[in-house]
């Protein structure tokens, strides 16, 4: 069975009424015409379409074409900056580096100018009149109880146990007793 019905785009009158009602009623399609034309591949209003999807596809290109050489010269333009800084750094370090060898130079240079001025200070050795008054004695050095707990702080002092409490350790006139091992024995025989 074959359809054979015709049909026709035509404009749908601009006034409200009975026809426009009657062509809308029966119509396929209805909108405005160049959107009615873009159903038919070859039209003007589907060209139309195309040529601006490929217009914009062409520009959407371009523009990530441009953007992606801007990442790239920025990208670059860090890279340079990082390595700038990193010279920067490497330079300051060399310098503090410079700096400490010298301080610690000159801080050796003090201590033999100290030194040799003590030295020079000192009595000469080969003349016994430089050595000054020899008659005052050495004192000896303090002798400490061999008992003696030090200096230790006073709350320990007071928990500490009294003189007797020490009886039982090891001293030079209490040395401590050799503890001898018991034998032990062991049977080789398995029964």
């Amino acid at each position: 069975m074959t359809n054979n019905n015709q049909f026709a785009i035509v404009p749908v009158p601009q006034h409200p009424g009975h026809a426009s009602d009657f062509v809308k009623s029966d119509a396929i399609l209805v909108g405005p015409f160049d959107e009615a034309m873009l159903a038919i591949k070859n039209s003007v209003s589907a060209q139309a379409l195309c040529r601006r999807i490929d217009e914009g596809q062409r520009v959407a290109a371009a523009t990530e074409r441009q953007q992606q050489e801007n990442r790239t010269r920025q990208i670059l333009t860090f890279c340079d900056s990082v390595g700038r800084l990193k010279r920067r750094l490497d330079q300051y370090e060399a310098e503090l580096a410079i700096q400490r060898e010298r301080e610690a130079e000159e801080a050796a240079r003090q201590d033999e100018l100290r030194i040799k001025h003590k030295i020079d200070a000192l009595p000469d050795p080969d003349d016994p009149k430089s050595w000054g008054d020899l008659s005052t004695p050495i004192p000896p050095p303090e002798k400490h109880e061999p008992d003696s707990l030090g200096d230790l702080p006073e709350g320990v002092l007071e928990q500490a146990p009294s003189s007797g409490g020490f009886a039982n350790y090891p001293t030079m006139e209490n040395p401590p007793k050799k503890q001898v091992s018991q034998p032990i024995s062991v049977s080789l025989n398995t029964e």
